[in-house]
């Protein structure tokens, strides 16, 4: 079993380095910052549409038997989903319930949401609420479902779920449970996409290639069939995200930005394909565009993306650029820290975001997950 790409490790070795160097040239001050880590992966700007709109994260077909104003709210949560905007897409969900109490797709929807498999992420007591709000157990719960196809797809949840069993096995259940339901409903695109991101996470956050190579396969032909599909293009961009098969990826990672304009997760994630080509202007732009989202009023959080973007001003000589985005995430990383002490009495000036600046000098990025 392989461990994420030690490329990954180099770059943000190399990043801090620099991190160091242009630290020091501005006079040593040292920065404080969010912990770092992989749990931070997906710290990006919330996705925020324009009043009255929906945001742009492109559009799928998943028919179910909701209400069509939860259906609507159902497909929403879907796309956030896919684009990996876990909160938004649980919120969606929740909302979903709300206008069809008898829906069970969107209590599925909520559970999953839970469930970060590319980041080795579950939250395994908020999901299992959510499904007892449905009902008090697996079998009442399967009796609700209103179509045998809604049936199976709720059952992938029950699996993945299971409170008898430890999580790895429970990811292997998942993971079959897809594997039969894309049997049983070959035609299902939702199945063919979720059993390919179940196998990303299949190895709780090991980089298994000739795994993660299966779900490429699966998700290339979706892409090839449903070229504005988000989940096809980011899952294609995941499955390939190392040097060795990054030009697999280049395709999807050009189309993605296009589809969803709206996700910042997409935007950045683009990068990946980018970073590991040596396509130093496409990191740049791509990890701008996450950092400004198109519509105004998005929160502004920080993940590796940052460091990306400061790596690839690094890369290009563009050093006046790099120090400037790190003078902004100094003084964007104050505010988080004062609104939270405002909210919490705590600060963590030099507790929780501060910790990791004391403990590796002048590192004011987030280290690649």
């Amino acid at each position: 079993m392989t461990n994420v790409c030690s490329w990954r490790g180099m770059m943000g070795a190399a990043a801090i380095a620099a991190a160091l160097l242009v630290g020091a040239a501005r006079g040593g001050a040292q920065a404080e910052m969010p912990d770092s880590g992989g749990a931070h992966h997906d710290m990006h700007h919330d996705a925020v549409p324009t009043a009255g709109a929906e945001p742009r994260l492109e559009h799928i077909v998943f028919a179910t038997s909701a209400s069509p104003a939860a259906h609507r709210a159902f497909i929403r949560g879907m796309l956030y989903m896919h684009n990996f905007h876990y909160p938004q897409a649980a919120v969606a969900f929740r909302e979903a319930q709300a206008l069809d109490a008898g829906d069970v797709m969107s209590y599925w929807g909520e559970a999953l949401s839970y469930t970060h498999p590319v980041w080795n992420q579950q939250d395994t007591a908020a999901a299992r609420a959510a499904l007892r709000r449905l009902a008090p157990t697996g079998a009442e719960r399967l009796a609700t479902a209103r179509t045998p196809h809604e049936r199976a797809w709720l059952a992938t949840a029950e699996a993945l779920y299971d409170d008898d069993v430890s999580t790895a096995r429970r990811d292997t259940l998942f993971t079959a449970s897809l594997a039969s339901l894309r049997t049983k409903y070959p035609s299902d695109v939702e199945a063919q996409l979720f059993y390919a991101l179940s196998l990303l996470g299949l190895n709780q956050g090991d980089r298994d290639v000739p795994t993660y190579l299966r779900a490429y396969a699966i998700a290339r032909r979706v892409f090839a069939t449903h070229p504005n599909h988000p989940g096809a293009a980011h899952y294609v961009i995941h499955a390939v995200d190392d040097p060795a098969h990054a030009a697999l990826g280049l395709d999807a990672a050009r189309a993605y930005s296009r589809i969803a304009p709206d996700a910042s997760h997409a935007q950045h994630m683009t990068s990946h394909i980018f970073i590991a080509l040596g396509m130093w202007d496409d990191v740049i732009g791509a990890n701008i565009r996450a950092q400004h989202p198109p519509h105004p009023g998005a929160q502004v959080t920080y993940g590796h993306g940052l460091q990306w973007l400061v790596y690839g001003y690094l890369q290009k000589g563009r050093y006046a650029d790099a120090a400037m985005w790190m003078d902004s995430m100094r003084a964007q990383t104050a505010r988080f820290a004062a609104k939270e002490k405002e909210a919490t009495g705590v600060n963590r000036s030099k507790g929780g975001y501060g910790a990791e600046a004391d403990s590796r000098a002048y590192l004011v990025l987030d280290r690649a997950a």
